[in-house]
């Protein structure tokens, strides 16, 4: 069955577009611009100078799922290093004897199969989160050719400039050169620490500049670090979600080259989807106890949905985009395909759930592992049916006005939002009754996407009763 959207009609598109106005709130633009606590922990006291390169490249190359999306050899070119060195790294990386654990295998992919372990994705950051700017220095040559110890310092001053907005930092000379039972310090003599401000002097040639001082008060060593404003506003961004974008339209037979406007809208929508489906899985923690895995299973679920919506959208963008004035209206039109992607992945785990549930019924036993698996089945199915039923229920024209002309209106686009979910979830209902196996059809229960489309509807008539009635009482 094929369905022929009229493009041309945008009466839903248009409320759906002021509705992805909203989003700009929720999202940072560019991808993340920071170095997050654990990071800076781990370059500051457990990396070499090389490493320290590679693990800022790895962190700049990281999508939503904290999955790495860059191959050895672009690492190797943009850390200054070989492409043996860097494998070598990488290794070390996911070995848990070699003490820096911070890779893991990606379960997911094979083309990309490493996952970052520190840092988080910028879905996870709350307010109040220490973090360092990724000033562009910090990749610079003349960064990459110093010392551990100078990278140490500059990391440190990097911290404070980004905590207290200022482009003159003082640190303390004694959170470098110290000796106690467990280590000899960051940097290992005083000797070696004025080598080390002297090396930051020429590499960087008066943009920054570094000396020992001392405060009037404690009369305490200090180290000066005063940094060019204009090496401040410089920051580095992770485009790593936008490339991928694109790469998806390209697979799937958009050989344009999108416009930067239009992939800021999209990332929006998507990092929408991201959020607030994890928001659903946490919930899901709290209220029912943990399911091992489930935040973890609802990203790549999230991002698998991501995909075969960009895969969907590629198929109608060329006539989309000689149609549409603002790409707000782009993005409109994607989250409905989002939604129609994620009711059918709900369908298909609800099933799946069933399935398990119904096999245990008949046999009157399920071990502890299969009961695990119906657990995080179901919870991922529910996630999925809550944003599905959040998507529809945010659209919906509540406001009673004063005016019967205004309510008219709004009960108009109800019944037109109302006709479009039956439309697609019919669609999506037809695709996934052949999902349906032996076990699910023997316990005779109803479809889940026909509970979704009544309760959505069901909502709406709701809805539109009430406002019919106000004018009427």
């Amino acid at each position: 069955m094929k369905i022929k959207v009229n493009l041309h009609v945008l009466t839903v598109w248009q409320y759906l577009f002021l509705w992805c106005k909203l989003l700009i709130v929720l999202n940072r633009e560019g991808g993340s611009l920071v170095i997050y606590e654990d990071v800076y922990r781990f370059l500051l006291k457990d990396c070499s100078s090389k490493e320290f390169d590679i693990v800022l490249n790895l962190i700049n190359n990281t999508d939503w799922n904290s999955v790495v999306k860059i191959d050895m050899y672009d690492l190797a070119r943009k850390s200054g290093t070989t492409i043996r060195y860097v494998k070598d790294v990488m290794n070390k990386f996911m070995s848990v004897k070699k003490g820096k654990k911070i890779l893991a295998a990606n379960p997911y992919s094979e083309e990309f199969p490493y996952i970052l372990l520190i840092g988080k994705s910028s879905l996870f950051y709350t307010n109040g989160d220490k973090y360092c700017k990724k000033f562009s220095f910090l990749y610079s040559k003349e960064f990459q050719e110093l010392s551990i110890y100078a990278k140490r310092v500059l990391l440190a001053s990097s911290m404070g400039a980004s905590v207290a907005d200022l482009n003159e930092v003082f640190l303390n000379v004694h959170d470098f050169v110290y000796r106690n039972d467990v280590s000899s310090g960051l940097i290992p003599s005083k000797r070696v620490l004025i080598n080390t401000l002297n090396e930051i002097n020429i590499n960087f040639k008066g943009a920054i500049t570094a000396s020992l001082t001392s405060s009037m008060i404690t009369k305490e060593e200090g180290i000066r670090l005063d940094i060019e404003k204009g090496l401040l506003d410089k920051v580095e961004h992770n485009y790593t979600e936008r490339s991928e974008l694109r790469r998806v339209l390209f697979e799937h037979g958009y050989f344009k080259y999108l416009p930067t406007e239009y992939c800021i809208e999209i990332e929006k929508t998507a990092k929408y989807i991201f959020n607030s489906m994890i928001g659903q899985a946490k919930k899901i923690t709290k209220d029912q106890g943990t399911v091992k895995g489930l935040i973890d299973d609802t990203l790549y679920i999230a991002r698998n949905i991501y995909k075969k919506a960009l895969g969907k959208l590629s198929n109608v963008i060329t006539k989309l985009m000689e149609t549409i004035k603002e790409p707000e209206e782009l993005s409109a039109y994607f989250s409905s395909v989002v939604f129609s992607t994620a009711a059918e992945e709900m369908a298909k785990h609800q099933n799946q759930a069933d399935s398990i549930r119904s096999i245990g019924e008949i046999i009157a036993y399920l071990d502890d592992k299969v009961e695990e698996r119906w657990k995080k089945t179901q919870s991922i199915a529910t996630v999925l049916q809550k944003w599905c039923e959040d998507w529809a229920f945010s659209r919906c024209q509540k406001e009673i006005g004063d005016q019967k002309v205004h309510n008219d209106k709004n009960v108009k686009r109800n019944d037109e939002l109302k006709d479009y979910i039956k439309t697609f979830l019919g669609y999506v209902e037809d695709r996934v009754q052949k999902l349906g196996n032996k076990s699910t059809r023997m316990t005779k229960q109803k479809s889940p996407i026909r509970m979704l489309k009544d309760q959505i509807t069901d909502y709406l008539d709701m809805v539109n009763s009430r406002m019919l009635r106000a004018h009427t009482i």
